[in-house]
């Protein structure tokens, strides 16, 4: 009986301390994914808090504050934005995990998110092997978290709120104006060079290849420069203050979008998102070409918009 009994007690020993050589003080959580996006792109869109919400996996979200995000049986709370990542808070039951979501720059299209922390471990055996359990469930969360947001990431309309694609010139014949404005000009102002710019194509026997044509500058607080111009089939004489242009036959992006002059402005904003974050170089002004006449659709939310942005690569 003694001789069992001994045997117990080492082998509950031996078990005992075996908890405390697999199980170390404390456990190690690391989960990476690369996203098909840039650094600058992945930053931007994780730098706002309420963009979060966005791609985070867990729905109906019942938030406390705007900086916590439940999921499974966890509770993630940014603590810290960082020059190259955030300081995030694990609770997982009585457990506490202080993490770092860290963004790496790949290359010019690619960013690897690395999210690791650590888990201190009880001195008390049983706590410490659910503390155990709960590092592999948590683990578990990160790798699904990170793939949500890799699965966001990977819609360029998610990042950039529009489809943008990549076009050769068509239109390289256009005639255009130039007119200036003491306030932003309207609708009703911008139509009536439209017209006048259609009358004198029509006038001179040529035919119009597309949709009218905008760019509008702020050249000081109260002065704006708006040029409009029409694609055309061939060249025609023109008098001032009209003017024939000839675009080069290069690369262009597009994007089409509906709705007001704020959705056109974010647009534009998204464009040069982009651009930049692909160290893109444009060689010519962007411009929005009008689909949908506006002199003759009041509701702006109804209008359709071709953003179109002259590119070098």
């Amino acid at each position: 009986m003694k001789k069992l009994i001994g045997a117990l007690a080492i082998v509950f020993i031996l078990f005992f301390a075996s908890l405390y050589i697999f199980i170390p003080g404390q456990i190690e959580i690391d989960e990476t994914v690369m996203v098909k996006a840039s650094p600058q792109a992945t930053s931007r869109i994780l730098s706002e808090i309420e963009n979060w919400q966005k791609w985070w996996p867990q729905t109906n979200l019942k938030r406390k504050a705007d900086s916590v995000f439940p999921y499974h049986h966890s509770i993630f709370s940014i603590d810290e934005k960082l020059y190259n990542g955030f300081k995030i808070d694990i609770l997982n039951g009585p457990d506490y995990v202080r993490s770092r979501l860290s963004l790496i720059p790949l290359s010019i299209d690619s960013t690897q998110l690395q999210w690791s922390g650590l888990l201190r471990t009880s001195a008390n055996p049983v706590r410490r092997i659910r503390q155990c359990w709960r590092a592999k469930e948590t683990e578990t969360d990160l790798n699904n978290i990170l793939a949500s947001l890799n699965s966001y990431m990977s819609k360029q309309e998610n990042v950039y709120g529009m489809q943008i694609r990549r076009e050769l010139v068509k239109d390289t014949l256009l005639l255009s104006q130039k007119v200036m404005f003491r306030n932003y000009p309207t609708t009703s102002l911008v139509y009536v060079v439209v017209q006048s710019l259609k009358d004198y194509i029509r006038n001179k026997g040529a035919n119009e290849t597309n949709y009218p044509m905008l760019h509008i500058d702020q050249l000081g607080p109260t002065t704006y420069q708006a040029m409009v111009a029409i694609p055309l089939n061939r060249e025609i004489p023109v008098d001032s203050p009209m003017a024939f242009k000839r675009m080069v036959p290069g690369y262009i992006l597009v994007s089409e979008i509906k709705g007001g002059p704020a959705t056109i402005e974010k647009a534009f904003d998204e464009m040069r998102n982009f651009m930049s974050d692909f160290s893109r170089i444009s060689p010519a002004i962007p411009f929005e070409s009008m689909v949908t006449d506006r002199s003759k659709e009041a509701d702006t939310t109804k209008w359709i918009t071709k953003i179109y942005y002259p590119v070098v690569l």
